[in-house]
């Protein structure tokens, strides 16, 4: 009978381990995209004010889109009641405080190329985010990270963009632990987006790299992987060593800190 028992449990972890296999999925095509969690750090005068074409805001983040940025984090603030492009970098220097904020439609227009995902809080500011931003095209490149409300605001009015929240996409990730191991999408992933840090990949991850494509794929979903979630910030990655732990055949989105550094170097 013990002989039976482990027969059979030998027999259901090969089972699982074919199931799995990574080799039973092409390698997906393209390759990964990087999003900036922030504008490249600016040029300093001698009196350590920014200076350049990245002394505005609009331009330290346009400067991650040269470094090969496809998307950018763009976080927002409330100023005299409009909605604004949040600070971008940290500034001792008088004049850089004095410097007005940039606004939405500033940065829309100088950051065409690359999908831009606003940070706003509650769905008051993602009404005055929509408000702000031009008519979708047919390639909508404004995106959207925010509460629930604030999601479910934006994809209402536009049902096309991509929009999601930080616990909603880590809560795809956890679940995709257990759901995953019969080769579903778990129903938590149906927002979009899934969000996995480093400690979550790998091989512990059902099907990784090239089945686990596959399956999020044809959910139509899209994967960030980031260093680490820190409460509601994404912290990317700076270590260039660190790209080396992900497959090469990964193709979804990596969340990069430092992408003036490691931009170019993680060009392919």
């Amino acid at each position: 009978m013990r002989t039976w028992a482990i027969l059979a449990a030998v027999l259901l972890f090969f089972g699982f381990s074919v199931f799995h296999a990574s080799w039973l999925a092409g390698a997906p095509e393209g390759i990964p995209l990087l999003v900036a969690g922030k504008g490249a750090e600016p040029t300093r005068d001698t009196q350590g004010c920014a200076s350049g074409p990245s002394a505005s805001e609009v331009g330290s983040l346009a400067m991650a889109v040269g470094n090969e940025a496809n998307a950018l984090n763009m976080s927002t603030q409330v100023v005299g009641g409009q909605l604004v492009i949040g600070r971008q970098f940290d500034s001792t220097c008088a004049a850089d405080k004095a410097r007005a904020n940039s606004g939405i439609d500033e940065a829309v227009y100088a950051l065409s190329k690359a999908e831009l995902l606003w940070r706003v809080k509650g769905a008051d500011q993602a009404a005055m985010l929509l408000a702000a931003l031009p008519a979708p095209g047919k390639n909508d490149k404004q995106g959207m990270i925010g509460d629930a409300a604030a999601v479910a605001a934006f994809k209402k009015a536009r049902p096309n963009a991509w929009a999601f929240s930080i616990p909603a996409a880590q809560a795809c990730a956890s679940d995709y632990k257990l759901s995953g191991l019969w080769g579903a999408i778990p129903d938590s992933c149906k927002q979009g987006t899934m969000l996995l840090t480093m400690d979550q990949v790998g091989y512990t991850l059902w099907g990784w790299p090239n089945r686990f494509l596959a399956r999020t794929d044809a959910a139509g979903l899209k994967v960030v992987i980031a260093e680490s979630v820190e409460g509601d910030k994404i912290v990317g990655l700076t270590d260039v060593n660190r790209y080396g732990d992900i497959a090469n055949s990964f193709n979804g989105y990596i969340w990069i800190d430092d992408i003036e550094g490691l931009g170019p170097a993680l060009k392919r």
